[in-house]
């Protein structure tokens, strides 16, 4: 007689045999995600005595062999059973159902903790099921296929915070908790070096967007690889909140002088789930002084998330010295829509002696009243003292909630 190979006690489950991911999930690697959660076969065997305790075995989607406690009772010509396998990295809970004297029945799994937390499965059990009062000893084997997905690495959901520079980073978390997409963040200013030494201060887009997805390493952290450089994050343990570093770090290719420009920042990051609300601006209305002198007003309506009703008187210096004076007003009925962190940007036309210019209003609310802006037009020609004179304006300009 062939004797059994013992099976070694397993000391962690293990994921679905041949599915178990070896490698972060790549960014567009959706087919290897939905093989990861496939099914795979499992037999389960416990073996009880007449009061119900006694140890389990488990083979293939889950490898385990530890302790069991079964709860039997008998209703209506039914055996059903209630199964606790007390694993070494967590419960799983299944139920199994066979009619009395017949040789096979049905299970499921019901729940799990732990490890097991997303455990699925179901199939046949097997062996005559004996209804005969007392219940004695048993051994049940059941028999199927089951799924054990990746562990969620972060808190799916939405996620948001701030920036070391006043600027906001949202982005969203996949229900599989692997992957991160939809990753924004608003502008932020770098410092680029020529090679000559002359210093220059840039910004980014007004909101950066990033659709992903971008895997979430088994470390718990991801990143997303900007136009110059990149945006870094990782996820606490046990559902703290998330943090990371935008960096820029770029190198222009030599210009005709053969110089070289380097830009670089690294700016702090940091996030939860939910997000918190975004922020909101005063509402009213803010009136303020451009640099030229002109006035320039707005009101914010009570959702302070958009601007209504800009008006600005524009102060022109046309001419090689600047010195002949064009006053235009300009008003645009909005609404101007708020980013993430307050700023706005909108271009509309503007009619000037039968011309048609270009006006773009930009600015940044904070939430105590103030806002700084800008209402510029781009530079165009006015005829003035016989000949096309060059007309440009500094449309820069603080304000105030006016109460």
């Amino acid at each position: 007689m062939r004797r059994r190979k013992r099976l070694p006690l397993a000391s962690a489950a293990l994921a679905v045999g041949t599915v178990a991911l070896a490698r972060p999930l790549a960014a567009t690697d959706a087919a290897a995600s939905a093989r990861a959660a496939s099914a795979a076969p499992i037999t389960i065997v416990t073996t009880i005595d007449a009061g119900g305790r006694g140890t389990f075995v488990a083979r293939g989607a889950v490898v385990e062999r530890a302790r069991a406690v079964v709860r039997r009772s008998v209703v209506n010509g039914r055996l059903n059973a209630t199964e606790t396998l007390i694993g070494t990295t967590g419960r799983i809970v299944l139920t199994s159902q066979q009619r009395c004297g017949a040789p096979a029945g049905t299970w499921r799994v019901v729940t799990g903790t732990l490890a097991y937390a997303r455990l699925t499965g179901r199939g046949a059990t097997t062996g005559v099921a004996r209804c005969g009062r007392p219940l004695g000893r048993a051994v049940i084997r059941h028999t199927g296929t089951a799924e054990l997905p990746p562990t969620a690495l972060a808190e799916p959901g939405a996620w948001g915070g701030s920036t070391a520079q006043a600027g906001v980073v949202t982005f969203t978390v996949t229900p599989d908790g692997r992957s991160v997409t939809d990753v924004s963040a608003t502008r932020y200013r770098y410092e680029c070096v020529r090679s000559d030494g002359v210093r220059t201060t840039l910004f980014s887009a007004a909101t950066s967007r990033f659709a992903g997805p971008f895997a979430i390493a088994e470390d718990r952290t991801f990143t997303v690889k900007t136009f110059n450089g990149s945006l870094a994050g990782r996820f606490g343990a046990g559902g703290g909140g998330a943090q990371g570093t935008i960096t820029v770090a770029s190198t222009s290719t030599p210009n005709a002088q053969g110089q070289t420009t380097t830009c670089s920042a690294s700016i702090g990051w940091t996030a939860v789930t939910p997000p918190a609300p975004l922020p909101r601006a005063l509402a009213g209305t803010y009136c303020g002084i451009t640099a030229s002198g002109g006035g320039v007003c707005l009101d914010v309506p009570a959702t302070g998330r958009e601007a209504r009703s800009l008006r600005a008187e524009l102060t022109l210096t046309c001419g090689l010295v600047a010195r002949i004076p064009v006053s235009v007003s300009t008003t645009y009925a909005g609404p101007i829509a708020f980013a993430s962190d307050l700023s706005f940007r909108q271009s509309y036309d503007l009619a000037v002696e039968g011309m048609t210019v270009r006006v773009t209003a930009s600015g940044t609310f904070d939430e105590n009243g103030g806002l700084t802006g800008s209402v510029a037009v781009a530079p165009f020609n006015l005829e003035r003292e016989g000949r096309a004179q060059l007309c440009r304006t500094n449309g820069g300009f603080t304000a105030r909630l006016q109460r």
